[in-house]
């Protein structure tokens, strides 16, 4: 009877789905000894979002994690997840990045490399298999789980089970140790995984694992069935983290297979232990993360339509920035047709983000007679090539867009993408290590920002210092009173008594004033407040007298406000001038043209990244550039005019 393999997710998948991948690494290392004595086969303890979110958000750094993590998990194989030629980050990195961060995979302890590509694209991975064999790391092969239609796999046309069978084969040549099918979006139904994998089972001899989420419901279901097919592991989180758009549930799992095949590890007591202190003294801390605002646990979308609420979600903030929030249903219509020009690629992250926010300028900005307006410069390189090659070829019509917009665009990737001789001539002087050079050269934007806060060349953000697990359950408890209609007020402190040394002012707030009472060594509070539409005199006197009302609190923050431009209003438009405005508020990334050159019909003047993505504002009409009303770095407001251009002067 078949060994089932359960491997563990929560510390990557279980924080990212749920929580928006803000766990902390002293968190994760207390996690991580307690999983350690379950028994699972493997833990998963890094990959991009392992990487992204530490740095950028957390002022942590991702290689301090893996090293505390491994050290924490002595008993047991720990993972990685890495994006093919991405590694952890968005663009493909050049050969000596690559080889350079598997080596230091490899120093680092990781046992088990997870490697996947965006595109499934089996060529962008032959250099890399090779490389983390010869490091004596395990290779799990991926490959990205997708349909086309609803008709379900098997009338699927694209990702049908030669597509599979031919991906598969391709790992076996690379000399993958086992191959792993993931469903990042929970579309894979119980029957249709059970069908992929017997019939794979048939023609590979490489141990099949199975990756799939609770998105849609049927998580539970289809790893049961995959373990039924003859699957050699699954991958679940525990419960605590599981479930929802995370992964399935440990327990449930291992007590079902357990009356199949006997005794299946990790051991349920255990994880009892490890939910229970985790549901107590960890989560509290990032419950703020966690969507709970719909009450249903099934996201039917997937089911019907292929494409999860978290994107539309995505897609209906987006709108909103660029008050157009009401075309969101417009948006998401345009979804298959923009994927199907853009060759039928996985529908998977990043992917999908990408054919969302497409969609979202294919709204915004197209007019009636015709498309792609706004093509993002992420479309652009997926386009020419720049990711590998998509399922099907991409659509005349885009490539032709494309062309016209984005004539330099492989010269554009290049910068994008730092080797690591560029990396380290760049951040000379701070980063300290290899280690530091790969966060920079992965992460040119962010990554360099991390590295002064680490080296305490710059002031990290208050953003980034964690919350005690106090203070955690006091803001918990006032959201809590908020939901229920209840103000946290209500709860009303003792007034403490006036020292001797006490003074009282006078704070003038618009058209109001307060009498505020100041004792050295407590906190300012209101004694009295009071409109000033009548006599301040005569209110000042009402305020000696003994209120009637609580004593409240005030606690007084500095709020952090972006700097960003004003729209100009000093200009007045007529026939002679055109001006160009910003669709939607963004950030501006480079100027291609500068005051009193010349600019033809249609070409590019500048790159504004909105809606995380980078689009460029083209010229209306032919003539000369008049005025620049801004440079790279500037935030700018919707509607806000960017550039004059003098149409009569060609």
């Amino acid at each position: 009877m078949n060994h089932i393999e359960i491997c563990d997710s929560t510390l990557t998948d279980g924080f990212q789905l749920l929580f928006s991948a803000m766990g902390r690494t002293p968190d994760m290392v207390l996690m991580a000894r307690l999983l350690d004595e379950a028994g699972y086969s493997s833990v998963e303890i890094s990959g991009n979002a392992s990487f992204d979110v530490p740095h950028r958000h957390l002022n942590e750094d991702p290689w301090e994690r893996i090293r505390l993590l491994v050290r924490a998990l002595r008993k047991t194989k720990v993972s990685m997840v890495l994006r093919g030629r991405g590694l952890v980050g968005y663009y493909p990195c050049p050969e000596d990045v690559v080889n350079a961060f598997i080596e230091r995979v490899c120093a680092n302890k990781i046992n088990i490399v997870k490697l996947f590509d965006p595109l499934n694209d089996m060529e962008n991975l032959y250099s890399m298999a090779e490389k983390i064999k010869s490091e004596g790391l395990s290779l799990q092969g991926g490959l990205h789980y997708s349909l086309t239609s609803s008709g379900g796999f098997l009338n699927e046309t694209v990702y049908n089970f030669n597509y599979y069978l031919e991906k598969a084969l391709k790992f076996e040549d690379m000399g993958a140790d086992s191959l792993c099918i993931k469903d990042s979006i929970g579309i894979m139904t119980p029957f249709d995984c059970f069908e992929l994998v017997s019939r794979l089972r048939d023609k590979i001899s490489l141990p099949i694992f199975v990756h799939t989420r609770c998105s849609s419901g049927m998580g539970q279901m289809t790893l049961l069935k995959a373990c039924e097919a003859g699957a050699r592991g699954v991958d679940t989180c525990i419960s605590v983290l599981g479930g929802r758009n995370s992964l399935p549930a440990a327990e449930p799992l291992v007590k079902s297979l357990s009356s199949q095949f006997g005794q299946v590890s990790p051991d349920l007591k255990k994880l009892d232990e490890t939910c229970d202190f985790v549901e107590d003294e960890i989560l509290p801390k990032y419950r703020f993360y966690m969507n709970e605002e719909r009450v249903s646990l099934v996201d039917s979308r997937i089911l019907t339509e292929g494409i999860s609420k978290k994107i539309i979600s995505f897609m209906k903030l987006r709108l909103k920035e660029a008050s157009n929030d009401k075309k969101l249903w417009e948006a998401v219509e345009k979804i298959p047709a923009i994927r199907k020009d853009t060759g039928q690629i996985p529908f998977v992250s990043p992917a999908s983000y990408l054919i969302a926010l497409q969609a979202l300028n294919n709204t915004v900005h197209d007019e009636e007679d015709g498309e792609y307006k706004v093509i993002a410069e992420q479309i652009s390189e997926l386009v020419n090539g720049s990711f590998g090659k998509t399922p099907r070829d991409i659509s005349p019509k885009l490539k032709a867009r494309v062309e016209d917009l984005y004539p330099e665009t492989s010269d554009n990737f290049e910068k994008k993408v730092l080797n690591l001789t560029e990396a380290a001539k760049n951040i000379r002087g701070l980063a300290a290590d290899i280690e530091d050079e790969l966060i920079y050269a992965i992460f040119p934007k962010t990554g360099k920002k991390f590295l002064k806060w680490k080296y305490h060349r710059e002031e990290p953000p208050k953003e980034s210092v964690p919350l005690s697990l106090r203070e955690a359950k006091e803001r918990l408890d006032k959201l809590r009173r908020i939901k229920e209609g209840r103000s946290f007020d209500e709860e009303i402190r003792e007034v403490p008594k006036k020292g001797p040394k006490t003074r009282t002012f006078n704070v003038f707030v618009g058209d109001e004033y307060y009498e505020v009472a100041v004792d050295p060594g407590s906190h300012p509070f209101i004694s009295y407040s009071s409109s000033m539409a009548s006599d301040p005199q005569v209110e000042m006197e009402k305020s000696d007298k003994p209120f009637k009302k609580p004593v409240r609190e005030i606690e007084i923050k500095d709020i952090p406000r972006k700097k960003s431009l004003d729209i100009k209003t000093d200009i007045k438009e007529d026939s002679d001038f055109i001006f160009v405005k910003a669709p939607m508020p963004g950030s501006i990334v480079s100027l291609r043209k500068k005051e009193g050159e010349h600019v033809r019909e249609g070409e590019v003047i500048l790159v504004l990244e909105a809606m995380k993505m980078e689009n460029p504002l083209t010229s209306p009409v032919e003539g000369i550039i008049t005025e620049v009303r801004c440079k790279g770095g500037d935030q700018v407001p919707k509607d806000f005019i960017l550039c004059v251009i003098d149409k009569n002067k060609p």
